[in-house]
């Protein structure tokens, strides 16, 4: 992940829009620095993954050289994954990035309550936990901002996070959304791939909820996170100030972007 690996923080990053180079030996080419400023951040979870650039259904002698597009952010490769792999990864954003292997069964008892079988599955530390926090706020605020694609998700009593995804020629619909206590992923569409001819909102989507509605409204919160700290910023510099419209979170251990000390002030 982009966050684990360069370290960004949540309040400021730019896009990168590659050009297309050479199938095989994929660079960039140019970078718009003031294409996705500080208050467009949540722009790029909403629809802006960062993988325009990849070859689209790029046709040579009139086969198919490779699928990889915008799908490959929810996994859709040539191969893709399953649903539930998809949710097995989605859990590690409520889990302080720990991945547990999924399973269908806890115990297997005999006729006696003896145990035959038992699922215990050992964690591993997929991703920081602090960047698992950030990713989680992100999730979450693709459902309470009024422009997100999963706002649809919103539940009165339940704490929500989630992503919407839809694939080339509109032939599939996603929704991958966790709350506390779950994580759920439905995918909405045909075995063999067509338009799936839903223009309104996510059908994906509207399963998960009218599943996820029925849970107890407990109110309970996703682990808070030590390393992780909530602050104001001015959206025009993306630097912390105490008078700034927006709020981020930003890793204590990272870099915490503060306006420079003029020399001549101080």
């Amino acid at each position: 992940m982009a966050d684990e690996r360069r370290q960004f923080q949540l309040h400021r990053f730019h896009d990168c829009r590659p050009g297309f180079g050479k199938i095989g030996q994929y660079r960039r080419s140019h970078i718009e620095r003031d294409y996705l400023s500080p208050e467009y951040t949540f722009e790029f979870l909403k629809n802006k993954l960062g993988f325009t650039s990849l070859v689209e259904k790029k046709v040579v002698g009139k086969k198919v050289y490779s699928d990889k597009s915008l799908s490959i952010a929810i996994g859709a490769l040539t191969k893709g994954v399953t649903v539930k792999e998809l949710a097995a990864g989605y859990q590690i954003f409520g889990n302080n990035g720990m991945y547990y292997k999924p399973y269908s069964y806890t115990k297997v008892l005999d006729s006696h309550g003896n145990v035959l079988l038992e699922n215990k599955p050992k964690p591993k530390q997929a991703i920081g936990a602090d960047t698992a926090f950030v990713m989680n706020k992100l999730l979450q605020s693709n459902v309470t901002h009024p422009e997100g694609t999963g706002r649809a998700a919103k539940i009165k009593g339940l704490v929500v996070g989630g992503k919407t995804g839809t694939t080339n020629d509109h032939k599939d619909r996603w929704f991958a959304g966790i709350t506390p206590d779950y994580v759920g992923v439905v995918w909405f569409g045909y075995d063999q791939p067509k338009d799936v001819g839903y223009k309104g909102t996510n059908p994906a989507l509207l399963a998960w909820r009218s599943v996820f509605q029925q849970l107890p409204k407990n109110k309970s919160d996703f682990p808070a996170n030590g390393d992780v700290i909530q602050e104001r910023y001015d959206p025009a510099t993306g630097y912390i100030t105490s008078t700034g419209s927006e709020v981020g979170w930003f890793k204590v251990n990272g870099y915490l972007p503060t306006a420079p000390v003029d020399p001549e002030l101080s």
